[in-house]
């Protein structure tokens, strides 16, 4: 569900910037601790819970407003204003001109959550995470990123200072935009259009690092604090397999970033620009390690919800992935799964933490 606005404003008159991609608190979890008894397998009515209808409301922010690039909201965008005749009509009446140009000025955008109020699937999920992620980190020996596990209502509560991750369980993830374009007619007067909304984003989960080079191509990576996991889907698998795939990316970023780096650095000239598009580099980045965390999500998994459910349906499983095979930073994702078949998970680990660029290799060297 999407919704737009605008406001029209009367007016008178190279730094690079990537994102790698999001009061009943739920208590506190530590994902180490598995001594947990959970009876005769009371996690089954997670699938129950998951797919009854996703609530679009209320919606609390995350965070504050940041610059957006992304290309599919600016579209959107420029869709709502082209479909807008009434909007469209006021504003060639301002400027006393049918033929209009534009730009964008300005985009920019925050995650939004509407909050999980059922207390028993807040303790059904919070247990299956706690479970799962114990299990993960168990089979892959990685260590533990997580300052604690909270299911989120109205507050946020404060990031830690331990510089580990905070893990936030929502019911449904929306994203808040605020944009501005300029309209000027051929004498060069001109209005603003101010568009404020929200949509829901279509993503069970959130983790992002934050690629920032300034005028003198000095490189600098971030990373949120946070990840977010959305409770609910219309493919139960997709929920029950989110904390698991977002733990995995926490894991993998930093030799992400390290590939991207070293990229980078070979394409950019004595003045600081770049041979290639930063965001193409990225991207293919983004998609190479969405291609590992597929592949050790499809080993891993399925057999520890066989254990802790009773059930691991291949036909979820399958659905999940041919749903995520259309979009481009999954276009590795069954070479993935492939490829850490045939290594076993350790080693495709091992290989990407030592060397992503070697992993690269043998990933273009899979074929299906």
């Amino acid at each position: 569900m999407n919704h737009r606005m605008a406001r029209i404003v009367n007016i008178l008159t190279l730094s690079v910037y990537v994102t790698l991609s999001v009061s009943v608190l739920g208590m506190f979890i530590h994902p180490a601790v598995l001594a947990v008894n959970i009876g005769d397998k009371p996690l089954e009515r997670l699938f129950d819970y998951i797919r009854l209808e996703n609530k679009t409301s209320p919606l609390h922010p995350i965070g504050d407003f940041e610059a957006n690039k992304d290309p599919a909201v600016h579209a959107a965008n420029i869709e709502y204003l082209r479909n807008n005749n009434e909007l469209l009509d006021k504003i060639r009446a301002d400027l006393g001109d049918q033929k209009l140009h534009w730009q964008l000025k300005s985009l920019y955008s925050r995650l939004a959550y509407v909050p999980e109020r059922r207390p028993e699937y807040i303790t059904l999920y919070e247990t299956y995470c706690r479970i799962v992620i114990g299990e993960i980190l168990a089979q892959t020996e990685l260590p533990d990123p997580y300052e604690g596990i909270y299911t989120l209502s109205e507050a946020v509560p404060s990031l830690p200072m331990s510089g580990k991750v905070c893990a936030y369980i929502v019911h449904n993830l929306s994203s808040e935009i605020r944009a501005e374009y300029e309209f000027q007619n051929e004498t060069n007067q001109a209005v603003a259009v101010e568009l404020s909304g929200s949509y829901f984003v279509g993503e069970v989960g959130s983790y992002s690092s934050f690629l920032s080079v300034d005028d003198n191509g000095n490189i600098d990576f971030a990373r949120d604090r946070y990840t977010i996991w959305q409770n609910s889907a219309q493919n139960p698998y997709t929920a029950l397999m989110t904390p698991v795939e977002e733990t995995l990316h926490i894991a993998m970023r930093e030799s992400t970033e390290m590939a991207i780096r070293a990229v980078l650095e070979r394409n950019i000239d004595k003045d600081g620009k770049f041979f290639r598009p930063v965001s193409e580099i990225v991207d293919e980045w983004i998609s190479i390690e969405e291609a590992l965390v597929g592949g050790l999500v499809y080993c891993l998994l399925p057999p520890i919800l066989e254990k802790q459910i009773g059930v691991a349906p291949s036909v979820f499983i399958d659905r999940d992935i041919e749903t995520k095979s259309g979009f481009p930073k999954y276009r590795h994702l069954r070479q993935g799964i492939e490829l850490v078949k045939r290594m076993g998970h350790k080693d495709a680990i091992k290989t990407y933490l030592g060397d992503p660029v070697a992993f690269r290799n043998l990933l273009s060297s899979s074929h299906i």
